[in-house]
């Protein structure tokens, strides 16, 4: 399902960062604010109907750029860039919208003052992506839209389809240009979208083709991490193949085995130790990848680290001291009792 603000428009991919500084309200045209510009270009000019069968034939598609944009909007309020080439396209003016809007609002004097509002409004191209529409997309292409165009959180095509494993559209979108290695102002990159959403095919795609398997989500979180976290095995062993650091410090310092480890994504922590991971590796308060999963109470996670070397009397740094410091604290703590008996035959004292 795709995200919704409170207004119940659609805001394209999710927003992983700070609250957006959009004006309330501004994801779509007002009937005030419809009035105050049909006012001030002196006419209400020709009227676009919104009671149209919206699949009906509208001639050449290849000429028609408003046509697929229909599609992939679905209802929603059109943006500036719909207004532009419903004019300069040259394109039917019978457009279902979700208000009826003057197309005296596209001419060239009123191109200009919109414009301030487009920081508003959902980029097309990064829509008709996530949407899988590909005839679309490749429409918009030919007729020049500029392929690293981003909506109003920062997201571009290439994102947009990757989030949506769309591996076609993200195979036409590199070809033309898309920036492999593009972020939004978190350092969220098309891979981190593909890898958020578990497209592993669509991942090995970008990875083949030169994303940055190390790159840097808020300066802190990689790829591997999320991968790891998300137990996505597959994922996990094609990051490593392209370069993926095994071992890199993330929020906490929790590295990407840690991250497993607290999921109990077993499988995930046996691919990470054979590639070089490091059992006993510290967050910044102790804790290791033993601690986290006897606290979460992963069994079966736990007896693999205990086989592949983890410390079974590690402590986190915490003061005071607290029972719940150490594995078997933790485990007796949370009532694990499968777990402390474990680690107590493993030779764990508190």
């Amino acid at each position: 399902m795709h995200p919704m603000s409170k207004h119940g428009q659609y805001v394209g991919l999710p927003y992983l960062g700070k609250a957006s500084t959009r004006a309330p309200g501004m994801g779509r045209f007002s009937p005030l604010f419809i009035l105050v510009l049909t006012l001030l270009q002196g006419g209400c000019g020709t009227i676009v109907s919104r009671n149209v069968d919206p699949y009906q034939d509208r001639g050449s598609q290849e000429g028609d750029l408003v046509y697929p944009r229909t599609r992939i909007y679905g209802g929603v309020a059109a943006d500036i860039h719909w207004i532009r080439y419903e004019y300069r396209s040259k394109t039917t003016s019978n457009i279902p919208l979700p208000l009826d809007i003057p197309l005296s609002f596209a001419a060239d004097t009123v191109l200009l003052p919109l414009t301030v509002y487009e920081q508003f409004f959902i980029g097309a191209l990064p829509v008709a992506a996530e949407k899988g529409d590909l005839t679309a997309v490749k429409l918009m292409l030919e007729k020049g839209e500029n392929v690293e165009s981003r909506d109003s959180w920062g997201h571009s095509a290439l994102m947009s389809a990757a989030w949506a494993g769309h591996d076609e559209i993200v195979q036409v979108l590199l070809e033309n240009g898309g920036a492999i290695n593009g972020k939004t102002r978190q350092g969220l990159t098309p891979l981190f979208y593909a890898v958020l959403n578990g497209h592993t095919a669509t991942a090995r795609r970008l990875l083949d083709q030169g994303a940055d398997p190390n790159s840097l989500w808020s300066g802190e979180t990689t790829p591997l991490m999320v991968a790891a976290g998300k137990g996505n095995k597959e994922l996990v062993d094609a990051l490593i193949a392209k370069g993926a650091d095994v071992n890199a410090r993330g929020m906490f310092q929790f590295t990407p085995l840690i991250h497993a480890a607290m999921e109990g994504h077993t499988e995930t922590v046996q691919v990470l130790l054979t590639n070089g991971a490091i059992v006993n590796a510290k967050d910044n308060a102790g804790g290791t990848a033993l601690i986290h999963a006897a606290c979460e109470g992963r069994e079966e996670t736990v007896v693999l680290l205990l086989q592949n070397g983890a410390d079974v009397n590690a402590k986190r740094f915490t003061k005071p001291a607290h029972p719940s410091n150490s594995a078997l604290g933790c485990a007796i703590h949370n009532k694990h009792a499968a777990i402390a008996e474990r680690l107590k035959q493993e030779g764990a004292t508190l």
